[in-house]
């Protein structure tokens, strides 16, 4: 979880031209948050072996780790809220950066995904406590 949102910030922090240069532009239209997070779920049932190869390692975090996590997070969303802000809504709905499961997606969706998976895992973490 923490990971997505630490990449997705190294991502946002190349200069765009280079993202239009690496990744391409989109050539439809940007999906809603609702059609991002049903096509998410589509992909871990179709491809659960690769979302098992992916969590088999990771551990149950202990009660400190997770309160390291939690504030890691907050970071983390911190800086990706000041990122979004330097970007204009053309830019986030053409540019696209890739996603290992769902492929290339503009950044408002990644955005999006990240909120999705962000607060699916959030909620893992805090019904554990």
């Amino acid at each position: 979880m923490v990971n997505s949102i630490k990449l997705l910030n190294n991502a946002l922090s190349y200069p765009k031209f280079i993202l239009k240069y690496k990744f391409g532009v989109s050539n439809r239209e940007a999906r809603t948050y609702e059609v991002v997070s049903a096509k998410y779920h589509e992909k871990l049932i179709k491809h659960q072996d690769l979302s098992k190869a992916f969590n088999k390692n990771l551990k149950t975090p202990t009660l400190s780790e997770r309160k390291k996590i939690l504030a890691i997070l907050q970071i983390q969303n911190k800086k990706l809220q000041h990122k979004t802000k330097k970007w204009k809504d053309k830019e986030l709905d053409t540019l696209l950066i890739p996603h290992p499961l769902m492929g290339r997606m503009t950044v408002r969706e990644i955005i999006m995904w990240t909120a999705h998976h962000t607060a699916h895992h959030t909620e893992t973490l805090i019904e554990n406590y």
